[in-house]
């Protein structure tokens, strides 16, 4: 479709926070997503398009990617309105895993039992000089905080 049959609004009107220009650029970039104009359409507003994102503090990049990759009604003026997209669904290996009201006791009281190793490190532990056993793989479990999954699951459940 030619440019020039195409009706947007003025530079000049606001949009509903009192923006000048948001809303002509909005509706351009909308159209240019859908393909009712061509991409390189409007060359001459560029200054005036990139003028605006950095008085609204915005990246050109970012902005682009977000008009462009979401599901945003144009039916709504797309100031206020998002078409909702649902949530992907994930899945955790460990889920499961690590709901064990023991372990979080234990490590409330600052006691930390791996591998068959229980170590009392006092509830705030030195994270960083703690006297750790010379085994290398208690230490990497240890660092990996799985006992957090513990005290996690046990918060939700107990409220403690």
């Amino acid at each position: 479709m030619n440019p020039e049959q195409i009706q947007l609004p003025q530079s000049t009107d606001q949009c509903s926070l009192g923006i000048l220009h948001l809303k002509r650029y909005w509706e351009k970039n909308q159209l240019k997503k859908t393909g009712e104009i061509a991409s390189d359409a409007f060359p001459e507003e560029w200054n005036i398009d990139i003028t605006l994102l950095a008085v609204l503090g915005l990246g050109l990049e970012q902005t682009i990617k977000q008009l462009y990759t979401n599901n945003i009604s144009r039916e709504s003026g797309g100031m206020t309105k998002t078409i909702p997209t649902p949530p992907r669904p994930i899945y955790c290996v460990i889920d499961r895993e690590y709901r064990s009201l023991k372990v979080a006791d234990e490590v409330m009281q600052g006691r930390f039992s791996i591998q068959g190793t229980t170590l009392d490190l006092g509830v705030e532990p030195d994270w960083i000089d703690a006297p750790l056993p010379a085994d290398p793989e208690w230490r990497l479990e240890w660092s990996k905080f799985y006992y957090g999954l513990d005290l996690a699951w046990a918060y939700q459940h107990t409220g403690d």
